[in-house]
C-alpha cells in the first residue's frame, strides 16, 4: 500500500486494517497509535493515537499535526494495535509527501 499527503496540511486519513486479506479482528475497544520514519530510520512520529472509526470494517483515522508532513519525501508508516495488553503490528507501507504547487 502507498499513500500520499500534503505538505505541511493538516487532515484527517482514513486506513483499513486487515489480517490475512480480511478485516482485523476485535478493534473494537483496542488502541491503535501510528509510527513513520523516513527511509533513514529516523523517527519522524512516534505512537501517534489513531481513532478506531468503525471496528466492523477495520477503519481507523489518524489526525496529523502540521509538522508531521512538513518535509517532501518518502517515508514508512505501520501500525501498532494493542488489545488486551497484547501488541500486534500491521504490515509497513510508504507514505509519500508531496509539495503543494500553487
Amino acid at each position: 500500500m502507498k499513500t500520499y499527503v500534503y505538505k505541511s496540511t493538516t487532515m484527517k486519513k482514513t486506513f483499513y486494517l486487515e489480517q490475512d486479506g480480511a478485516v482485523y479482528p476485535g478493534l473494537a475497544g483496542a488502541a491503535v497509535v501510528f509510527s513513520m520514519k523516513t527511509k533513514g530510520g529516523a523517527m519522524k512520529i512516534t505512537n501517534g493515537a489513531c481513532v478506531v472509526e468503525d471496528a466492523a470494517t477495520g477503519e481507523i483515522s489518524y489526525l496529523n499535526a502540521g509538522t508531521d508532513f512538513n518535509t517532501v519525501d518518502s517515508y514508512t508508516g505501520q501500525f501498532k494495535i494493542t488489545i488486551g495488553g497484547v501488541d500486534d503490528y500491521s504490515d509497513t507501507f510508504e507514505i509519500e509527501v508531496r509539495d503543494i504547487v500553487a
